[in-house]
């Protein structure tokens, strides 16, 4: 019996996991799909361009052309990281309903 019961503790813990991950993935797509989102990371990006493009030539424009540089990968990375964790989210939804199949399987047995 204590076998079952740590099986069952475990699929609950995976499973409030995955409700998690999935929690997490739709707050990140709807975050992705807003329009005042996306309006403000392309105000960014264009004031980053506008920065890049209007730095000196040559060394006296190094550092704002880096800065630059790195003000675009930082978007990038947060852009990335809301799009893993849509990509996590449709993975934890189709474990979930292995999971609920499993769970199934295991009330059939007892």
């Amino acid at each position: 019996m204590t076998g079952e019961a740590d099986r069952k503790a475990i699929l609950d813990a995976e499973e409030s996991a995955r409700i998690a991950e999935t929690d997490r993935a739709a707050r990140a797509k709807r975050l992705l799909e807003d329009t005042l989102f996306k309006a403000a990371i392309e105000a960014v990006k264009d004031s980053i361009w506008r920065d890049f493009a209007g730095s000196s030539s040559g060394v006296a424009g190094d550092e704002a052309r880096r800065n630059a540089r790195t003000g675009l990968d930082v978007l990038d990375q947060i852009l990335g990281k809301l799009r893993h964790h849509v990509q996590t989210g449709r993975l934890a939804s189709e474990q979930l309903g292995m999971l609920a199949k499993v769970k199934e399987r295991l009330k059939r047995r007892a």
